[in-house]
């Protein structure tokens, strides 16, 4: 109920300073809203920024096409579709562009400025970490994207892009300024209107460090140092526990559930896919009560149109479902991953871990006690001696835990893993796209920006 009465608040506070949603495009020349209030106070403006960014990162225009390339879902009508076949066009992103540019990031903007004004040390930290998600996220699906010359409103319609390793330097720096900021004493306005941690500034640093070693290791192609660097972030803090996870829950009082809810009650043409469900039915995994719904489960093959499957599970896409921004189980297995070379016994450890974190996570019973609670599945996953853990077993759980994300993909690019992903059936590309396209609105009214194949890899994507 709680939860509930939270969200109508942000629903009232959205509609009052008319963040942009992404729902629908903008007009970039239109930089200026007249009706806007002048002076919003920043514990207004931040439960409205997380409300938003939630929306972008779990909504229907990254989670759904991201998801069916990663093989959880199957699209089996119309845009989901084409979309699962690898047809993804400049127009498909524009909401996504809008979202981030003229709605979250612009407003994330505006409580940095009050907070430096004031000298408000918590807000700052708290929008720095924000900021830091949002830049990765674009980043990683676009790759070079504006940064140090846009959010200018009205004075510059045509932001350079910044390349995508000086974003993820502006990332790291953006992570260590907040910690400093967190770890300080308060100064000016005391963190207010926090629904993610509730305006706990320990839990805000913890996901800082976990932020941290996310950042550093997506550039592990580019960086022969990125293993020990994210040991070395993990030894100064992190996620202490799954009750450190940062998520967002919706609620659904007046339509305004959990952004997949949404979708699937308005068009409902995506289901669960064929590979995750067949993968977690031949590990016995007991997550599948919760990632998918009607039994016995089935998955549609990635790009038919089967309509008869598993549809997606109150974890993935409840009215009240939560869009996860880091974890502790995905910490847990960056870190399996980044010991994994050098120490094999304390990486199979964290690998344990990871599994529990993500059992946990999605509400398994007796997760603490899984190996004995589950033993068929804990056959399939746990190994005799730890010297034969490999990155393929690390990646493959971690891809179950990262189901309803955009980040599996990422791990993808990456590594390789899943192997197992096959081709869509009627694929528009011999491979999985590599990148998002460019918004069309971007390319349209930005002379900066060009058109791009989803083939052209992202900088930290090395062949």
């Amino acid at each position: 109920m709680k939860r509930k009465m939270l969200f109508k608040n942000i629903a009232v506070i959205l509609a009052l300073i008319l963040t942009v949603s992404s729902c629908e495009w903008v007009d970039p020349d239109i930089n200026v809203n007249p009706d806007t209030p002048a002076d919003v106070p920043m514990k207004l403006i931040l439960p409205a920024v997380q409300a938003n960014l939630a929306y972008d990162l779990g909504g229907n225009d990254i989670v759904r096409p991201l998801n069916m390339w990663m093989q959880y879902f199957n699209g089996f009508a119309r845009q989901s579709l084409t979309q699962g076949r690898y047809n993804m066009t400049p127009s498909d992103v524009n909401n996504v562009w809008s979202s981030f540019y003229y709605g979250t990031l612009m407003d994330i903007q505006k409580i940095k400025e009050k907070a430096e004004a004031t000298n408000s040390n918590q807000f700052k930290g708290v929008a720095e970490i924000l900021e830091s998600i949002a830049l990765m996220a674009l980043t990683d699906l676009f790759g070079d994207i504006p940064y140090s010359e846009a959010f200018q409103e009205g004075a510059n319609l045509n932001p350079k892009l910044d390349s995508q390793q000086q974003i993820y330097t502006t990332v790291l720096g953006l992570l260590d300024d907040a910690i400093t900021n967190l770890s300080a004493p308060k100064t000016g306005e005391a963190l207010a209107g926090d629904m993610i941690y509730n305006n706990n500034t320990q839990k805000w640093i913890n996901a800082a460090y976990a932020l941290k070693a996310r950042a550093i290791l997506v550039q592990s192609k580019r960086n022969s140092n990125a293993y020990q660097d994210v040991i070395n972030v993990l030894n100064q803090g992190g996620l202490t526990s799954s009750a450190d996870n940062m998520v967002f829950y919706f609620s659904d009082p007046d339509g305004a559930g959990h952004p997949l809810y949404q979708f699937l009650k308005e068009r409902g043409d995506i289901g669960m896919g064929k590979t995750f469900i067949d993968y977690l039915n031949s590990t016995v995994d007991p997550r599948i009560d919760f990632f998918a719904k009607n039994t016995p489960y089935t998955g549609g093959a990635i790009g038919s149109e089967d309509e008869n499957i598993s549809t997606l599970g109150d974890y993935l896409a409840a009215d009240d479902a939560g869009v996860w921004f880091i974890t502790y189980a995905e910490q847990k297995f960056m870190q399996a991953e980044a010991l994994l070379p050098t120490d094999k016994s304390a990486a199979y450890q964290a690998y344990l871990e990871g599994i529990q974190a993500s059992l946990e996570q999605v509400g398994v019973a007796n997760a603490s006690t899984w190996q004995t609670a589950y033993p068929f599945f804990a056959t399939n996953v746990t190994l005799s001696d730890p010297n034969n853990l490999t990155l393929e077993m690390i990646i493959n759980q971690k891809w179950v835990a990262l189901c309803g994300t955009m980040y599996s993909y990422n791990d993808y690019r990456r590594t390789g893993f899943p192997n197992f992903l096959v081709l869509p059936q009627n694929a528009a590309l011999n491979a999985m796209p590599r990148r998002f396209p460019y918004a069309q609105s971007e390319i349209v009214y930005n002379s900066n920006v060009d058109p791009v194949s989803i083939s052209e890899r992202v900088w930290w994507d090395v062949e």
